[in-house]
């Protein structure tokens, strides 16, 4: 079937008098088993060129591995956030720590949240992994104005910032709110099934279940399932009466969501 698709595509760029560059395209094959045989691979060409096969591949500025995981891409980012904090300190060394936190919020934290509704980790380690750089900020930051750094979170209050994973969260029901409610985002009908009929039982009318598997590491990663219990946990009142998606961001954002974080002042 892909080898078929590759025909056309070939024949269509030789009808347009177009030319493709099989030297520079890949093959992958997604599989949740991390050792999954190459040789099972299906054998590719473009133009009588054999495609090579590879175990990770950028779309869009996010790397998408084999097995599913996005360890390698939240390596990645952690490590070019990383570079731009300590060159921050550098450029910035006579500056207050108030203008190092918006340059921060500029130049760095987007690095850590651009596209995360796609690869938000689920894992304890990647989550405190990513966390990391903005735990470094702070605490050189206080070290820079002066102020005692007694914890992670007091440090997150004195320079008016959220953690990581609770913005991800955020990121996760507004993106949620716009597939299902204000329809600004279309998304494959199999991966949840609206309920508006329990409404009765005290619930939101855009209750959801899950049309997918929540059994392993690979499926737990999923917006819907990583973000499930929390849609359906939300209040009546958090949905506007008219539709509107910032009036949504807003009301979420004042809802205690604690107990959908796994990160506290008790474990960091």
């Amino acid at each position: 079937m892909i080898q078929k698709d590759l025909m056309t595509l070939s024949n269509w760029c030789s009808k347009w008098q177009m030319s493709v560059a099989p030297k520079k395209c890949e093959s992958i094959t997604f599989s949740p088993i991390k050792n999954h045989s190459m040789r099972s691979l299906p054998e590719l060409s473009l133009n009588n060129i054999a495609l090579p096969s590879t175990n990770i591949i950028r779309d869009l500025g996010v790397m998408f591995a084999s097995d599913l995981s996005f360890a390698n891409h939240i390596t990645t980012i952690i490590c070019r956030a990383q570079a731009r904090v300590n060159i921050i300190f550098n450029i910035l060394r006579h500056s207050t720590f108030d203008v190092v936190v918006k340059c921060y919020t500029i130049y760095i934290r987007p690095i850590l949240e651009y596209a995360t509704v796609v690869f938000s980790p689920t894992s304890k380690s990647l989550i405190r992994k990513m966390e990391s750089v903005q735990k470094s900020l702070v605490h050189r930051c206080l070290l820079k104005g002066g102020i005692l750094y007694e914890s992670y979170f007091d440090g997150l209050e004195i320079c008016g910032l959220e953690t990581l994973e609770y913005r991800r969260l955020i990121y996760d029901l507004v993106h949620l709110y716009k597939c299902i409610v204000s329809k600004e985002t279309t998304s494959s009908n199999n991966l949840f099934i609206l309920l508006p009929e329990l409404k009765s039982l005290r619930r939101h009318k855009y209750y959801i279940r899950c049309s997918l598997l929540n059994d392993s590491k690979c499926s737990t990663q999923f917006l819907t399932n990583r973000v499930i219990g929390c849609w359906n946990s939300l209040p009546d009142e958090i949905f506007p009466v008219k539709i509107s998606t910032r009036s949504f961001k807003n009301n979420v954002s004042s809802v205690d969501l604690t107990n959908y974080l796994i990160l506290n002042p008790n474990n960091y």
